[in-house]
Order: structure tokens, then C-alpha cells, then sequence
């Protein structure tokens, strides 16, 4: 019905999607779904009725999502600084590669919502939505986000930047940060019990006091050798594990602390992380920590 719409500076009143709070507009969302990198500054959506609707490289800054229905819509590549989804349902949203600095989310549902890649800065949200924005945050730059004393069990902060983040007294349990960037970050009095961190770069990072409890610090690389057409698991393997070089370790107890071994078979076996394994794969001082061996 439209043709594409490549980087166009877009009013909201020509697209027609100024829709009265609760209410659709097609021809807004069909326009909105084929405009790319559009400029929509200050454009207002609240209550639009919006449902997986497409927003691609467009931006979007100070843009009022105000109670908009957005279950399932996909943001790759938006500006949503000091954007507004107060209010606004978002269940099943997927947001990759967006800008989401002074951004607020007060009040919104976001439960199985999805952050890929994006870069939210001190998000001004209420504890229980600031906890569902990082439920799910694979690669995410949250660099010197003050997160201390956040409910932050189980969230799912893969491979993301929290370099000099503030997670003093935070409770990590259960969380999945393998390969995070915590270099510099604060940790100290935090609850990491039964949190993944291997591969996690900890290099600097204030632990002292923390309780690391059953965390998986470590894990099995298995090597792989090839036998003509069959690629054969050798019996060499080698420990990965968090980098805790130059980390404050004091008051630390690692004699909980895990090494995991997954099997292709789907399994997974874990047992105490030595001490050596520590000083030796995860550069660990153990001066005032306690390990075992």
C-alpha cells in the first residue's frame, strides 16, 4: 500500500498517528511500520494503539508513548532518549540497538520484554520496573548505572557493560553476567549466590564482603580435535574463568564457589573451585578471601 519511507522528517500530523488515547489508527501504524530512520522528535503517541508495530532507525527523542499499547513491537536502531512509556504496555517488546538515555518506563508492564545492545543510562523507572528493564539485557552498555541495592535476581545481563556500575549490597543471586564487563564496578556486600560469571571481567572491581556463595566462577572449555570426517572430543580441556585480577578480595568466600562442566549430552557437572584454580585461571589474590585448598 506504501512504498518505503527512507529518512524523511515525518510529521506526526501528516502520518495521522496523533490517535486518541485508547484508540487505533491504521493509517498511522501502516505509515509508522514502513518508515525508516524518519524524524518523529516530540511526536506524541499516547494510548495509540500500536502492537507490534516496527520503529527502525527512527528518531525518536522526547517522543510520548505515554499508556500506548506496544506488546510485541520491535524498536532496532531508535533514538529514544528522554522518550516516555509511563504507563504503557510493553510485553513482548523487543528493543536492539536503541538509545534509551533519560528514558522513563514508570508504570509499564515489561514482562518478557527483550534489550539488545541498547544503552540506558540512570533510567528514572520505580525498583520493580528498573528490575524487568534488566531482566533480559544481552550486550547492553549500562556503564556507571547506580544499581546499588537493586532486586536483581535472575536477570540475564550476558556479555553487557557495567564498568564502574554500583551494585553495593545488591542482590545478584541466580543472575546470568557471563562475560559482563564489571572492571571497576562495586560489589561489595552483594549477594551472588548461584550467579553465572564466568568469562566475566572483574578486573579492579570491589568484592570485598561479597557473598559469592555457589556462584559459578569457572567452567570447562572442552578441546576438539579432527579425525578425518569426525570431529572428536579430545580429553584436554582447559578452566575459563571471571577475571578477578586486582580485585578487592577481602572477606571474600570462595569455598562455595563452583566449577561447571556442560556436556554435549546436556548435563552438567559442577564441583568446588580450588584455590589454585582461582590464583591460576582467574588471577584471583587470595591474601583476606577464603578457598579451598
Amino acid at each position: 500500500m506504501f512504498s518505503r519511507l527512507i529518512g524523511i522528517a515525518a510529521t506526526i500530523a501528516m502520518l495521522g498517528a496523533t490517535a486518541p488515547a485508547g484508540a487505533a489508527d491504521p493509517l498511522g501504524r501502516d505509515v509508522l511500520d514502513h518508515c525508516i530512520g524518519c524524524t518523529l522528535t516530540d511526536a506524541n503517541f499516547a494510548g495509540a494503539k500500536l502492537d507490534g508495530v516496527r520503529l527502525v532507525g527512527d528518531n525518536l527523542n522526547h517522543a510520548n508513548f505515554h499508556v500506548a499499547h506496544l506488546r510485541g513491537a520491535r524498536f532496532v536502531g531508535a533514538d529514544l532518549d528522554d522518550a516516555s512509556f509511563d504507563g504503557a504496555d510493553l510485553r513482548g517488546a523487543e528493543f536492539t540497538g536503541v538509545s534509551l538515555r533519560g528514558t522513563t518506563f514508570a508504570g509499564a508492564l515489561l514482562d518478557g520484554a527483550h534489550f539488545t545492545g541498547v544503552k540506558i543510562g540512570q533510567t528514572d523507572v520505580d525498583g520493580a520496573n528498573r528490575r524487568a528493564l534488566l531482566a533480559r539485557c544481552t550486550g547492553c552498555d549500562l556503564e556507571r548505572l547506580d544499581l546499588h541495592g537493586s532486586d536483581l535476581r535472575s536477570v540475564a545481563l550476558v556479555g553487557s557493560n557495567l564498568r564502574d556500575a554500583n551494585l553495593t549490597g545488591s542482590d545478584v543471586r541466580e543472575a546470568d553476567l557471563v562475560g559482563a564487563n564489571l572492571a571497576h564496578a562495586s560489589l561489595s556486600g552483594a549477594r551472588l549466590d548461584a550467579a553465572s560469571i564466568t568469562g566475566a571481567n572483574l578486573r579492579e572491581a570491589d568484592l570485598h564482603n561479597a557473598q559469592i556463595g555457589a556462584a559459578i566462577v569457572c567452567s570447562v572449555n572442552r578441546g576438539y580435535w579432527n579425525d578425518g570426517d569426525d570431529a572428536v572430543q579430545s580429553s584436554a580441556h582447559r578452566i575459563g574463568c571471571a577475571n578477578f585480577a586486582d580485585a578487592d578480595l577481602r572477606g571474600t568466600d570462595f569455598t562455595h564457589a563452583l566449577v561447571c562442566d556442560d556436556r554435549d549430552n546436556g548435563t552438567r557437572d559442577c564441583r568446588p573451585v580450588t584455590a589454585d584454580e582461582l590464583r591460576t585461571f582467574a588471577h584471583a589474590n587470595l591474601t583476606a578471601a577464603r578457598a579451598n585448598g
